[in-house]
């Protein structure tokens, strides 16, 4: 087996050695001298990294401050912003706490001052009630001696005094004194006004009324008592009742502003 013959696989021969290094003398270089340069750039490059990493620290030191002042200056405006309004809160509270005072007192004087009225209130009102009383009293008083003869047809030239007299006797009381007598209240068609009549005792009034009812029987007629408008209110207030009890055998009679029973004692009704 014989042995091949020639040059190591990847070097060069002796023409291209030749022909490379006449191409780098005539471009004024050579591998030594390229291998230096790019050991320089090499050692070069740290220095300016460190110089980028250097002027970032100081532009974000910087920036900081900036950022620190403006805060600093938010924070102070603010302060002073809260400052103000705080001092404008504490005056307006100053005033309304005063206005509030100010009501208050008016709120006190105008609550004396309804108390006062509604005192004066009700002591006039008490005393409208005693006045009308009183009055009521005084009018039932003047009435004491007075009658009404009811349902008693009109004629003309009629004499009332003699009508009175007329039916007196028909009652049993034949010599009864009266003082006086005429027509009174309002016309209304088919109804005859009363027969007005004062007499000159109260005892003859109370045996006429006290007899009316059995004497006048049967007659278009009847006696009753001259009230005051107050006591014909609550007369009629409880007619119905009276009228009920009188058919179950219990009788009252009104006087002095009421109905009483046979002993003179007010009757109590329910309503």
């Amino acid at each position: 087996m014989s042995k091949k013959r020639g040059r190591p696989k990847g070097s060069f021969g002796k023409k291209k050695r030749e022909a490379l290094a006449a191409q780098m003398q005539k471009q004024g270089s050579s591998p030594a001298a390229g291998t230096s340069r790019d050991n320089r750039d090499l050692a070069q490059e740290p220095s300016s990294a460190e110089g980028a990493s250097s002027l970032g620290a100081e532009e974000e030191q910087e920036l900081s401050k900036k950022l620190d002042s403006a805060i600093e200056k938010v924070i102070s405006t603010l302060s002073a912003d809260l400052r103000n309004l705080k001092g404008e809160l504490r005056e307006e509270l100053k005033t309304h706490a005063s206005k509030i005072k100010k009501l208050e007192k008016e709120n006190l004087e105008l609550k004396t001052c309804c108390t006062e009225l509604e005192q004066k209130v009700a002591k006039l009102e008490k005393e409208s009630i005693e006045q009308y009383a009183l009055l009521n009293k005084q009018e039932r008083f003047s009435r004491r001696n007075n009658l009404r003869l009811v349902g008693f047809n009109f004629a003309e030239n009629e004499d009332c005094i003699q009508i009175a007299k007329s039916v007196f006797s028909d009652m049993g009381l034949p010599d009864c004194k009266v003082e006086r007598a005429h027509r009174d209240g309002r016309l209304i068609h088919g109804r005859e006004r009363h027969i007005l009549i004062k007499l000159s005792f109260y005892q003859d009034k109370i045996f006429l009324l006290r007899n009316a009812r059995t004497k006048l029987e049967g007659k278009p007629f009847f006696l009753t008592d001259d009230l005051t408008q107050r006591d014909l209110k609550e007369k009629r207030k409880w007619t119905p009742q009276v009228t009920a009890l009188y058919q179950t055998g219990t009788r009252l009679r009104f006087s002095g502003g009421v109905w009483r029973q046979s002993d003179g004692r007010p009757y109590k009704f329910t309503e």
